[in-house]
């Protein structure tokens, strides 16, 4: 447990520096683009090369990859399964490669489909298509990236990959700051897109060497191994395809919208935080941990770990919702609210945060039970449910856009977060003999009635301080939040607490 807790903490403290790089250059962005048209371009744009980045690299990398791998390690040593890697690189990056140069050529009718509500603005229209030519290549970066990340992971070596983010938006800040000179500030930031895309593969390609992996160019021939690589991955790169069908519907919808995509957009950057420090890092963590666990078909040690990361997940996650759904207008303003974003855009947005947070602990369980599935190599269940899940988020997306507007997709998303997530859990019963342990349920209750306290002590320190500047005033409701919470944790017995 604690080698996992220590494992999880790095990729956590790595995560948390680069969202607060990653805050900063939101701020930036805000400050010069606000929720403009303009931005909303930019945002259809790099969405697109987002979307695909989540179906090749988090999807059918993450998922396929790292638990093959993993197998081989613990089956033939280092040397076997590097030569194992070295096959599986040399396919990607002629599969990327060619995916890339062709959505390039074909960015117009790409965008033309995605995002008809900029057809009838052609300036627009044909920004956002240079936008998506000049930030798509970063697929390819942020894929090869992934893979070696994927490799240093399952050496248990999970600095580089964590950090590697944080760099991205290191060169972001950097060119809006101190290069913005292009014909707007958009422009300069699809450039730096691809700077730091391009800056990120390096770093994890010095990793890589720094460790003495190896990898070497083969001539692509599709043995056994392969062929089981491409056959698990058909059905993630469906599930993620299917997943970000939802994105395509939901950029659709929101480009009728004036300003939907961006409020979308900054909403979702906040949710971001405690879906990345605590659904990516446990998830990052707990993959090679459960794929060494299965192959020792160690049923109860696989249940114990996945039941010890639910109960630090609801620790972690419980606390982040109550925490941005009342605090959410202060966060917006303070993050977000100076030169073109306004008033107007943080209520929006901050509106549209109290939704999506929500979702929160659906959206992180969502990764945790997953990992089980694809550390078992059961590639097809996860697509069925995403494929439920996605329908009913589209139909929900459609039938609420004309009453709620761009929170409709919203509001959608939660629902569908919740559907699947439920479903997983009940087919992890069935067929994974997963068993939720009886100290879960009492552990869920000792972190909400702390979460619950510690709104109010917020509240009760909020008033006595009477702060006008919002910076301090959210600093310290951070602090006396955190403090409040785990002070109560601690007098409520909780386990973890008590362990470290």
């Amino acid at each position: 447990m604690m080698k996992f807790i220590k494992s999880t903490l790095v990729v956590s403290v790595c995560t948390f520096i680069s969202r607060i790089f990653g805050y900063i250059r939101d701020m930036v962005i805000a400050a010069k683009l606000g929720t403009s048209l303009l931005n909303d371009a930019f945002v259809a744009a790099f969405r697109l090369a987002n979307m695909f980045r989540n179906i090749f690299a988090e999807g059918a990398l993450n998922l396929v990859f790292v638990p093959a791998f993993s197998k081989e390690l613990k089956d033939k040593g280092s040397i076997k399964a590097l030569e194992f890697a070295s096959k599986v690189h040399s396919l990607l990056i002629l599969i990327l490669l060619s995916f890339c140069v062709l959505v390039i050529i074909f960015m117009p009718e790409i965008i033309w489909y995605s995002t008809p509500g900029f057809r009838d603005d052609f300036e627009i229209f044909n920004i956002t298509v240079l936008f998506g030519r000049i930030t798509f290549p970063y697929l390819f970066c942020i894929s090869m990236a992934a893979f070696y990340g994927g490799i240093l992971n399952s050496f248990e070596k999970f600095f580089p990959f964590a950090f590697a983010p944080a760099i991205l938006n290191i060169v972001i800040i950097c060119m809006l700051i101190f290069l913005d000179n292009l014909e707007t500030t958009a422009h300069s930031l699809s450039i730096a897109t691809l700077v730091g895309g391009l800056l990120e593969l390096l770093w994890m390609v010095y990793f890589i060497f720094k460790n003495g992996y190896k990898l070497r160019f083969f001539k692509i021939e599709f043995d056994n191994k392969i062929t089981k690589i491409l056959k698990n991955i058909v059905p993630v790169i469906i599930s993620s395809g299917v997943t970000h069908v939802n994105t395509w519907v939901s950029m659709i919808i929101l480009s009728f919208f004036p300003g939907g995509l961006s409020y979308i957009y900054f909403a979702d950057r906040v949710v971001q935080l405690p879906l990345a420090l605590i659904g990516t890092a446990i998830g990052t963590v707990l993959l090679p941990m459960l794929s060494k666990k299965i192959k020792l078909t160690d049923l109860d040690a696989t249940n114990n770990l996945q039941n010890n990361a639910i109960n630090l997940v609801m620790m972690f996650t419980i606390p982040s919702v109550f925490g941005l759904f009342f605090l959410s207008e202060e966060i917006i303003a303070t993050l977000f609210e100076r030169g073109e974003f306004s008033n107007i855009s943080t209520i929006n947005t901050a509106g549209t945060l109290k939704i999506l947070i929500l979702g929160l602990p659906a959206f992180i369980l969502i990764k945790l039970f997953q990992t089980k599935f694809y550390a078992k190599l059961n590639t097809k269940i996860p697509v069925i449910i995403a494929i439920i899940s996605i329908l009913s988020n589209i139909l929900i997306s459609i039938a609420l856009m004309d009453h709620f507007q761009y929170l409709g997709v919203a509001i959608a998303n939660v629902i569908a977060g919740w559907i699947h997530i439920l479903m997983l859990m009940i087919l992890s019963y069935k067929i994974l003999n997963f068993r939720l342990q009886k100290y879960i349920y009492k552990e869920a209750i000792k972190y909400l009635l702390a979460a619950i306290i510690m709104i109010f002590v917020i509240c009760i320190f909020t008033n006595i301080l009477d702060l006008h500047n919002k910076f301090l005033l959210l600093f310290f409701e951070v602090i006396i939040g955190i403090i409040s919470y785990f002070s109560f944790c601690y007098f409520l017995k909780v386990q973890i607490i008590r362990r470290i």
